[in-house]
Parts: structure tokens; C-alpha cells; sequence
């Protein structure tokens, strides 16, 4: 009888862990930026002291994409605009996700045409990849101090119970 106590003791923490390790850990539910929208309404200006600089990705016609690299590259954000929900799945799982599998750290979910994955790379960078409608979000940074300060900055992201 103990022996049971103790394996569903167990159990119950191992599928505590699981799940909770599964659970969104940031709040990405914010109205997206205007289509018409600047960069200043789309990226900070800096990031804890880190100037950005804005160049346009290299991406397929139907698509644009831009990302802001702050400093050296401590820190970088992009920002991709599909033309529908469907058309950022499309992208997720054609140009995304073979880079993320790649990656040897990952854990990705997708429900209702919205998705998120969380990955480190072969680099140790830690990566933030999420879409809302049909915009596609992605930040990366170095470490994860300036990844945290990238989250606060960012206004298309938070972790849960902020801004």
C-alpha cells in the first residue's frame, strides 16, 4: 500500500512537471501592429541602452519581413507580415520549423491556427517564436537577461501578469 502512495506521489509531479513546463509561459494575445505601421510603432527604439538597426529579411514576395538587431546583436526581434492566418501557418511550417528542429532545445505547440515555440540553439541563444493572426514574431537573444529585457520592451509580447 505504501509503495502505491508513493508511485502516485510520483506520478502526479511528473505529470505536474510535464504540464507545466508545456504551458505558455508569456502572454502574446495583443492587438498586432497597423499594416501601415512605422518602424517606431513596431520595434523599440533601444533596448537597454542597445541602439537597433532595421534591415528587411530575405523572404518570399507574398511576405514581409523586417528584424532590429540591437548592439552587436545581443538582442534581435523580427517582425514578418503574411497575408492571412492560414498564409503565417504556411510560413510557420515551411521556413520556421525546419530551422527550430534543427535546434537541440525546443518545445513547440500549435492550436487553432496559433503557435509558439520556445528553443535554444546550437549557440545557446534563446529564441521566442510566436504569430498572432497573420503577423509572425520572433526574438532572440543572447543570454537571458537580455532576452527578459527584450520581452519587457516589446510591446507584442509580456510574461504572464505584466503590462
Amino acid at each position: 500500500m505504501h509503495k502505491n502512495k508513493i508511485l502516485g506521489s510520483i506520478l502526479l509531479l511528473t505529470a505536474f512537471f510535464v504540464f507545466s513546463g508545456c504551458a505558455k509561459k508569456y502572454n502574446t494575445n495583443f492587438k498586432t501592429p497597423p499594416s501601415d505601421a512605422d518602424f517606431d510603432q513596431v520595434f523599440p527604439v533601444e533596448i537597454d541602452s542597445l541602439k537597433r538597426d532595421i534591415t528587411q529579411m530575405s523572404l518570399p514576395k507574398t511576405v514581409l519581413g523586417f528584424t532590429a538587431k540591437y548592439g552587436t546583436g545581443e538582442i534581435e526581434i523580427s517582425v514578418i507580415q503574411t497575408g492571412s492566418p492560414k498564409d503565417a501557418i504556411e510560413f510557420y511550417k515551411s521556413y520556421i520549423t525546419p530551422k527550430t528542429n534543427q535546434m537541440p532545445s525546443r518545445m513547440q505547440s500549435s492550436v487553432n491556427q496559433e503557435f509558439q515555440i520556445e528553443a535554444t540553439d546550437q549557440e545557446g541563444r534563446l529564441w521566442y517564436i510566436w504569430n498572432n493572426k497573420n503577423w509572425i514574431f520572433m526574438i532572440n537573444a543572447s543570454n537571458k537577461s537580455f532576452f527578459d529585457k527584450a520581452v519587457e520592451a516589446f510591446p507584442y509580447i509580456a510574461k504572464w501578469g505584466k503590462k
